[in-house]
């Protein structure tokens, strides 16, 4: 019995009790920085297809020289900002104030009073 209060003692102390790597001590695999002309293609590629099959992903990762993984989290990503985009220009445009200020005879001066400022990234 020693043995074993030994090392449950031993246990204890680590803090592991059987658990294997904590996600913090798991490593991570490092950021991919996609270049200029390979967003562009990605862009284009979206704007034809917001969705694409598995086999797509592939040939355009093929084609860009990208890890298939990359590329499909780019869509995915590419997608979300697409639905928050569109759900926050209703109110946008619901905080844009129009004031005509002057009216001459052919010219209109108007004044466009911002109180929301949209940020995408």
């Amino acid at each position: 019995m020693p043995i074993l209060r030994k090392w449950l003692e031993e246990t204890e102390k680590s803090g592991k009790h059987g658990q294997e790597i904590s996600p913090s001590e798991r490593k991570r695999k490092r950021r991919t920085t996609i270049g200029v002309s390979a967003k562009d293609n990605l862009e284009h590629h979206f704007e034809r297809q917001s969705k694409p099959s598995s086999q797509e992903i592939q040939a355009i990762a093929k084609s860009l020289g990208l890890e298939k993984e990359v590329v499909r989290v780019w869509f995915c990503n590419r997608r979300q900002r697409e639905k928050r985009v569109k759900t926050s220009s209703p109110s946008i445009l619901k905080d844009l104030d129009f004031l005509i200020t002057s009216t001459n005879s052919s010219v209109i001066t108007t004044t466009i009073h911002i109180t929301t400022f949209l940020t995408v990234s």
